[in-house]
């Protein structure tokens, strides 16, 4: 069960952190 809690954790930082990705990217094109 830990394994699996920990598996959707890390799931939902690297989306987060795709999120911020994509966000930042928008953010750069709309700047320019």
């Amino acid at each position: 069960m830990m394994d699996v809690l920990m598996a959707g954790t890390l799931l939902a930082c690297f989306g987060l952190v795709w999120l911020l990705a994509k966000w930042c990217q928008k953010q750069v094109d709309a700047a320019e």
